[in-house]
């Protein structure tokens, strides 16, 4: 009786063994294209200005005027 136990308790878990749903290809129209890398290099590329200025004026406030400029180099 035990093994008939174990064999119907095995044969339900290897029957729901073929339903397992396969996950959709992507869609190539929303993935992008690689036809400028900079975006993707990170700190390994060269400086690459973000097409987003996020709303931020690069202009200096109206009677400010710059001073110093501080430079970060990487290694």
């Amino acid at each position: 009786m035990f093994k008939s136990v174990v064999y119907s308790i095995l044969a339900a878990s290897l029957a729901n063994a073929g339903t397992i749903p396969l996950g959709k290809l992507a869609d190539v129209d929303k993935t992008g294209t690689q036809k400028d890398i900079f975006p993707f290099l990170g700190g390994a590329g060269p400086y690459y200005s973000f097409p987003s200025d996020y709303g931020i004026s690069r202009d200096l406030p109206e009677g400010c005027e710059m001073k110093q400029l501080q430079m970060v180099g990487r290694h």
